[in-house]
């Protein structure tokens, strides 16, 4: 990897499995250097709407409808990602299962209108762990 890159290791909850019908509820961003070197540190609980959350989902990550509703709206939570990513690096989106994550922040990003900020490349570390 070059060290013109940085990894964005996330981890997002969500309000259900689809991405059409469920929201992002939660964001968990740590950004390292090339060599791993911890650069930045952020979690967000993210405004989501109750009825795009399953009950299913609820129970994982512990729902509370009053924590949720102090919680910044999305545009905020993406606002407040774009702000701590460098700009002079190509972020690379890195994690268990990130595919899933960026699914979800892809969509989030462009019902937004905001660009999104992660390069197109993933690193996923379940394909490090059964390969």
């Amino acid at each position: 990897m070059s060290a013109e890159s940085v990894f964005a290791f996330l981890d997002c909850e969500f309000g259900g499995l689809d991405v059409d019908l469920h929201d992002l509820t939660e964001v968990g961003l740590i950004l390292t250097d090339a060599r791993l070197e911890e650069q930045a540190e952020a979690q967000w609980r993210v405004r989501a709407r109750p009825e795009r959350i399953t009950k299913e989902a609820a129970a994982i990550f512990g729902y509370d409808e009053a924590l949720w509703a102090e919680a910044p709206p999305l545009r905020q939570v993406l606002e407040a990602i774009v702000a701590m990513l460098p700009k002079d690096r190509k972020v690379v989106p890195a994690g268990q299962n990130v595919r899933m994550d960026v699914l979800f922040l892809e969509r989030a990003f462009r019902k937004c209108d905001i660009p999104y900020p992660f390069d197109y490349h993933v690193l996923d570390l379940a394909t490090l762990y059964y390969s």
